[in-house]
């Protein structure tokens, strides 16, 4: 099976699209959550299904975008942005490493999960 084809069938997996390992993902918000602070600009680079960015945008005033290559994931993370009220916080982008080239913004924080 190819990657993008792994990642795009766990998309609608809900808290576990990302891990099927509930407590790291737990251990994993906590953690960048202590790097995160009031209005600044967050970049999470494999952001999934959006869970974490979620999670991150009701603790604190941040705008954050996500990127990643599965479509799939970015169409259940936007999804999730806007039943939880907060996609106008939140910008999605379907890419690889490679678009990073492409954003022209700066972010004062850059994450990854995994």
């Amino acid at each position: 099976m190819d990657k993008l084809k792994f990642w795009n069938d766990r998309a609608h997996l809900g808290f576990k699209a990302g891990t099927n390992d509930e407590i790291m993902k737990k251990m994993e918000m906590k953690a960048i959550s202590s790097y995160i602070k009031d209005d600044i600009m967050v970049l999470d680079f494999g952001c999934g299904n959006g869970i974490t960015m979620v999670f991150l945008v009701k603790m604190f005033n941040i705008k954050i975008t996500g990127i990643d290559f599965s479509s799939d994931m970015i169409a259940e993370a936007k999804k999730l942005s806007q039943k939880e009220k907060v996609d106008d916080r939140i910008d999605f982008i379907v890419g690889d490493e490679n678009i990073l080239k492409k954003i022209n913004r700066k972010f004062d924080i850059i994450y990854s999960e995994r």
